[in-house]
């Protein structure tokens, strides 16, 4: 299997069937091959293509395995990938579900894009590739059981594979199974390696390529997808409209702050002018209360001295009245007190001027001419006396 995957480069695979019947019959064992010359090979497959670059291949190829191997082809890729001629892709053996998409050992040329059916009724392709390997030990059971490799591909991978992914997709929303893709990859994975172990096949990747939605559901992530950046789009304005207006809202106020500053200090200036005013009302009020308390205990001290010196002179002339009542009878001070009193009031008990019924040649008054002449002269010295200040002789006779 190994040769002959060597043989596939750009070769099909019937081609590559006629040329190994003839080929491992004349050479059956890789000692065998080990020994053959090149010229002698190229013969033999010339058919393939490339046969110069194919059998110098085979021949390292066949040498190693016998000088590191013992003839034997080893079971690890890393090994496989340092024999000449064989790199990952013909250590392994690649098959693509992808319609146009073939490789060179033609093994998938019939195999194309799998069509699937989701949940939700969408139809939907995908491509797939799988990488196959086929260990040295199971070659024969393989090649017993389907005659070639081309027959394993189509009796057993192409089902196995195409029904995976038609029963997962069912399995699933169109958009779901598109969002989860590395998780189906990951399963199928999985599922197919245990279905091609019973087929002595080992399933080395399971690859999902390009997988292609249909429009209207493509239309519908599309516009999604816009809607969740137009949120996104008006979230950011609407942010940045709240940043503007916080800046403008800061603007105002570092404008206003030095009004703010100076109302305050004036309401401050105010409060405390209002303190002092209470605190002065309050002096005032106190001092006056003082003042007041003063005035009253000095008209009180006043009162009593005065009451004192009243009731001292009051005692003092009662004394003196009494010592003079003492003195004299009783009678005669009362009268003398009648007198000093009517003295005192200034009432004349003896008329000035005595209107008479005698002749004035007789002394004795006169008449009622007399009597008015004698009163304007009275009134006229007592007016020079006024004036002069000197005291009138006729007056005081």
């Amino acid at each position: 299997l190994l040769v002959a995957t060597i043989l596939s480069a750009q070769c099909t695979d019937r081609r590559v069937n006629a040329v190994t019947g003839s080929l491992f019959a004349r050479w059956p064992t890789p000692e065998a091959l080990a020994a053959a010359r090149q010229r002698d090979l190229e013969a033999v497959i010339r058919s393939t293509g490339f046969f110069r670059a194919k059998a110098r291949n085979i021949l390292g190829c066949c040498q190693a395995l016998v000088d590191r191997h013992g003839g034997e082809v080893p079971q690890t890729l890393e090994d496989l990938v340092k024999l000449p001629g064989v790199g990952r892709k013909t250590a392994n053996v690649v098959l693509n579900w992808a319609t146009g998409k073939t490789e060179a050992h033609m093994l998938d040329k019939n195999l194309s894009t799998i069509t699937v059916r989701s949940q939700d009724g969408f139809t939907f392709n995908l491509d797939v590739s799988q990488i196959i390997h086929i260990p040295r030990v199971d070659a024969p059971k393989v090649i017993a059981r389907f005659g070639n490799v081309a027959n394993l591909v189509t009796q057993v991978l192409e089902p196995t594979i195409g029904n995976y992914f038609r029963n997962a997709a069912q399995g699933s929303d169109a958009i779901a199974f598109l969002k989860e893709r590395q998780e189906r990859q990951d399963d199928a994975k999985r599922a197919i390696s245990a279905a091609l172990a019973d087929y002595n096949v080992g399933a080395v990747d399971t690859l999902i390529g390009d997988i292609v939605p249909p429009e209207s559901l493509m239309k519908t992530l599309t516009d999604r997808k816009i809607a969740e950046q137009e949120k996104v789009t008006y979230g950011t304005q609407i942010e940045a409209q709240t940043t503007r207006q916080q800046l403008e809202q800061a603007k105002a106020l570092a404008d206003t702050q030095a009004r703010v500053v100076d109302a305050e200090r004036k309401v401050q200036i105010s409060d405390y002018d209002a303190q002092a005013a209470v605190k002065k009302a309050e002096g005032e009020a106190k001092s006056k209360t003082i003042q007041a308390d003063a005035d009253a205990m000095v008209v009180t001290t006043v009162g009593q001295a005065t009451a004192k010196k009243t009731l001292a002179i009051g005692n003092a002339e009662a004394e003196v009245t009494k010592a003079k009542i003492e003195s004299m009878e009783a009678g005669n001070y009362a009268a003398i007190q009648v007198a000093q009193a009517l003295a005192g009031s200034g009432f004349k008990l003896v008329p000035e001027v005595i209107v008479g019924g005698g002749t004035n040649s007789q002394g004795g008054g006169g008449t009622l001419v007399d009597v008015l002449l004698a009163n304007l002269i009275r009134d006229q010295a007592a007016k020079s006396q006024s004036a002069s200040g000197t005291p009138n002789p006729v007056l005081e006779a």
